[in-house]
């Protein structure tokens, strides 16, 4: 099974999680495509494939992936986007459910999934995994307060992309807290989605980093989520 992933800088939790259980999935062949910030945005269709606008995108792409430039759905069983500024509103419990779609509507247009999506759908009519970023690390002496549930806001977040053939994909069960943040043990010692422009040295996240995750989360995502579009 060939998977390509397509993110921001929160792919690199997957990139650095897949060696700790790649050998639990010998079948599953993933490419990543990523780069930080906002630069996955200038992508464009070209006959049956995405490519970069700009040789820089190009050169990371290829760095990232390991030698890949374009992307070609048709070389793929799965296609799956991560982060791209997409985020899972934190609610109180009790929100109504106008305001819950409000606030969604709100996320996806404030992101660049819907484009991505858009641009996916000219060149493929296979189903797509939309993974949101993680929710934010746990603070120190956090204080409990009732949230909506987390599920119900994955389920507000899909209706609102309103894209066919979509699949949401959340982060690992058990990650997260009552609060809608994720437990801290999984953003500690996270590290950057590395640059075509940088050294080849890993580089981590400055210790007060709560956006974040790390390999062990990224890890537990790739057990939950590969087997959720192995399915779909």
């Amino acid at each position: 099974m060939k998977i390509c992933l397509i993110g921001n800088s929160h792919l690199a939790a997957l990139k650095m999680g897949w060696p700790e259980i790649a050998q639990e999935f010998p079948d599953v062949q993933p490419a990543f495509f990523g780069a930080r910030g906002t630069m996955m945005s200038r992508l464009r269709v070209r006959g049956d494939r995405l490519v970069a606008k700009t040789v820089a995108l190009s050169k990371q792409m290829s760095f990232v992936s390991g030698g890949l430039t374009e992307i070609v759905p048709d070389h793929y069983d799965a296609i799956i986007l991560c982060g791209l500024a997409l985020h899972v509103p934190r609610l109180p419990a009790g929100t109504s459910l106008a305001l819950r779609r409000c606030a969604a509507a709100d996320y996806v247009t404030n992101s660049f999934v819907s484009e991505t999506l858009r641009k996916l759908r000219a060149v493929t009519d296979k189903t797509l995994g939309v993974a949101p970023s993680p929710l934010i690390a746990a603070a120190r002496n956090e204080i409990d307060s009732p949230m909506m549930e987390y599920g119900a806001l994955l389920d507000d977040l899909h209706r609102a992309l309103d894209t066919p053939q979509t699949v949401m994909l959340g982060q690992p069960d058990g990650t997260w807290t009552a609060n809608l943040t994720t437990r801290s043990m999984y953003s500690e010692g996270s590290l950057r989605l590395p640059t075509a422009a940088a050294s080849a040295a890993k580089e981590r996240h400055d210790d007060d980093d709560r956006k974040h995750m790390n390999a062990a989360f990224g890890s537990l995502w790739l057990r939950q989520n590969l087997a959720r579009m192995a399915a779909a």
